[in-house]
């Protein structure tokens, strides 16, 4: 009687498992990605492309800096692909200054000391069916004390939005640095909180990959 109990309850615990694989046949538990609006750079307008190594309206150089590639998934809460997503996102330049029209006027990003002509800045990517995404760009600077970072926004015309960002802490770090809205620092210890973007062994340097988890499901694909 035992062993049947066991063979049972095996059985349970495997199909509890299954219903946290994604479409790709990785097991995961999809945790809604932390919250962390800051628009104290938004834009006022996006480059409409996804390469934001790359000015689009003269493709002959890059932009200064160390070039990377971004990719990952998005997923809603029960580890399913959203498809057909925009996520929008914006970076400082290799120095770590802001070299775009920002939509709020603010005095601190008014004196900028170093403008790359060849950087974007801004750009868009649209999910596929898979729930995957894909950016080119430049690990961003920071010229004070906060952890380089890329904001993002997910948005979806069925689902509950995102805003957050990615953050570029030094590897074995344990604090990150942030500014809230009146650009005072503090530190961020609590790692659970920030989903820190991870470097991808055996992939080409500069290749980082994220999932993005959004606090919402995918009606009628949810288990």
């Amino acid at each position: 009687m035992k062993k049947y109990s066991l063979l049972i309850f095996a059985f349970l615990m495997s199909f509890k498992a299954f219903a946290k694989v994604p479409v790709d046949g990785v097991i995961a538990i999809c945790t809604p990605y932390p919250e962390n609006e800051d628009k104290t750079s938004y834009p006022k307008e996006f480059t409409p492309a996804n390469n934001l190594a790359r000015p689009i309206k003269n493709g002959l150089y890059d932009a200064e800096g160390e070039r990377i590639v971004i990719y990952g998934r998005l997923l809603d809460r029960n580890c399913v692909p959203v498809s057909d997503a925009k996520i929008y996102i914006w970076q400082a330049n290799k120095e770590g200054y802001v070299q775009y029209p920002i939509k709020t006027p603010n005095e601190f990003f008014h004196h900028q000391k170093w403008i790359d002509p060849n950087f974007n800045g801004t750009g868009i990517a649209n999910t596929d069916n898979m729930g995957r995404f894909q950016f080119i760009t430049i690990k961003p600077g920071s010229f004070t004390k906060v952890t380089p970072h890329i904001h993002f926004i997910v948005e979806h015309e069925k689902l509950n939005g995102l805003s957050s960002k990615f953050y570029f802490a030094k590897e074995g770090a344990r604090v990150i640095y942030d500014t809230d809205k009146e650009n005072k620092l503090f530190k961020i210890t609590n790692r659970k909180l920030i989903d820190q973007m991870t470097a991808v062994k055996g992939e080409a340097k500069g290749s980082y990959m994220i999932d993005i988890t959004l606090d919402d499901m995918v009606q009628g694909k949810g288990f």
